[in-house]
């Protein structure tokens, strides 16, 4: 059995400005005029050696975990170790 708790709640606001391009665009947009955009998604701020998922496993699926915490990295668009640690009883 597993527990996973990820951490970092995504409270920034992504938004876009869509600028349309081509023959007579200028009378479809306002440019810069309330250029703040659309909201497009939902980010989270996470600082160098924050810890972003804490998975608890018995020892018996430790390797199971650890291989799918690595391969789980390889989604995130920034570079992430899998450190182990035992808790304490």
């Amino acid at each position: 059995s597993y527990h996973l708790k990820i951490l970092p709640f995504p409270h920034v606001v992504l938004r876009e400005n869509k600028m349309i391009f081509g023959a007579h665009a200028d009378r479809l947009q306002d440019g810069m005029r309330n250029s703040f955009g659309k909201a497009i998604g939902l980010a989270a701020r996470v600082k160098p050696g924050q810890s972003l998922i804490i998975a608890d496993v018995n020892e018996d699926g430790l390797e199971a975990a650890a291989t799918a915490l690595k391969r789980g990295s390889a989604k995130l668009p920034t570079p992430c170790r899998v450190v182990i640690e035992k808790l304490g009883d």
